[in-house]
């Protein structure tokens, strides 16, 4: 079973959140897959909306970028034999990607999470 990991970043100012995991795993693979907003996010929070911080806040945005292309894929009938590692790879390739970066890394994985890039891609439109 292949997962998708993710890594927190702040999205004002473009840097890795401090308490996110870096690294590569003990086989060389690279970790995390992809980064997701992780810090001062506004969210649902309890009864009401406020601004949550965490790696847990960029762990929901993924997982909701792959309920999306969950969606797409079998609902929508296009890739109704898909799998966490096509998930993975689906993801990965519709990442944004820094000029200023080299990728794949330990801390940026692949790039920052872009479900309308991933999208983008699959339907043919980048």
């Amino acid at each position: 079973v292949y997962s998708v990991v993710a890594s927190g970043y702040n999205h004002k100012n473009d840097s890795i959140y401090i308490n996110s995991s870096r690294g590569y795993t003990r086989y060389g693979r690279v970790k995390p897959d992809i980064a997701a907003p992780a810090v001062d996010v506004y969210g649902p929070l309890g009864r009401g909306y406020g601004r949550m911080t965490g790696t847990s806040i960029a762990a929901a945005h993924t997982a909701g970028g792959v309920a999306l292309l969950l969606e797409w894929a079998v609902t929508e009938k296009n890739d109704i034999n898909i799998d966490s590692l096509k998930m993975s790879k689906y993801i990965i390739r519709g990442a944004d990607k820094s000029n200023n970066r080299a990728y794949p890394n330990r801390e940026w994985g692949w790039g920052t999470l872009n479900i309308y890039g991933s999208l983008d891609i699959l339907r043919g439109i980048k």
